[in-house]
């Protein structure tokens, strides 16, 4: 599990988060929703380690992430940040490979190489391994990316969950796969030692798949809960300054949103 409790972090005097306090839990998906400037990706940062929080603490397996070292994080937890910039000609299969370099020193393992074909096959790009990265699309290099990360992470640690932070990864991605993306990390968390986090901006895409939905506004959690709890008509509005109309699909106990 990852924790935070009374999180708050400032950039010259501008606070971008405040008293932010959740927790992600092992096969749930988590998704974190929010307007523009309003703390999301400020708040991956922190769950990721790449900026520290000015109060309160993360943990994760009952761990400060400060008790870890770079390697130990890298080993359970892969991070897909927003933009990755890959200008080097390096094959597909090299890129997803970098997943795997907090496994090994000198040259992968068998079990590196397996875990590389295992998740290009998941996403569908082992087709495209001997190509030029830099050739391909954004929805193919998204692809990708997602593969590398995924690899990662393939194996379950020896103690604790292993996890998978993703900001804003349906960028680039047509609605099939962004539906075809979704479906499949659903099924990673019949693993039970999954934990997903996620930033997406659909608002009924969160709706329809996540487990979890957090909505950030201002820098502090505004609702968190289930999507039928969470994307109500009042918060919505809050947090958008728009007015949804709120389809309940009680059959899957969550909603659909149109806006006018």
């Amino acid at each position: 599990m990852l924790s935070v409790q009374n999180v708050s972090y400032s950039i010259n005097g501008r606070r971008l988060l405040h008293g932010v306090t959740t927790a992600f839990s092992p096969g749930q998906l988590s998704l974190i929703i929010g307007p523009n400037g309003a703390g999301k990706s400020t708040f991956i940062k922190l769950l990721c380690r790449q900026l520290p929080p000015l109060h309160g603490q993360i943990l994760m397996d009952g761990k400060s992430l400060d008790e870890y070292s770079s390697r130990q994080l890298g080993i359970k937890r892969a991070v897909l940040s927003q933009s990755i910039e890959v200008n080097f000609p390096l094959k597909v299969w090299e890129v997803v490979m970098m997943g795997r370099y907090p496994h090994y020193q000198l040259k992968p393992s068998a079990k590196d190489n397996q875990a590389v074909e295992a998740a290009m096959r998941y996403f569908d790009v082992w087709d495209m391994a001997e190509r030029d990265f830099t050739t391909l699309s954004g929805g193919e290099k998204q692809r990708v990316h997602f593969a590398r990360v995924l690899c990662q992470v393939w194996y379950a640690p020896k103690e604790g969950c292993r996890y998978l932070i993703m900001d804003e990864p349906l960028t680039f991605l047509d609605v099939y796969y962004q539906f075809q993306f979704m479906h499949k990390i659903k099924d990673l968390l019949n693993n039970s030692d999954m934990v997903v986090i996620g930033v997406v901006h659909d608002l009924n895409l969160a709706a329809r798949f996540a487990d979890k939905v957090i909505l950030i506004n201002s820098g502090t959690i505004v609702a968190q809960g289930k999507s039928s709890e969470v994307l109500t008509e009042s918060n919505i509005q809050a947090a958008y300054q728009l007015k949804p109309v709120v389809m309940h699909d009680k059959a899957r106990d969550t909603v659909n949103l149109f806006f006018e």
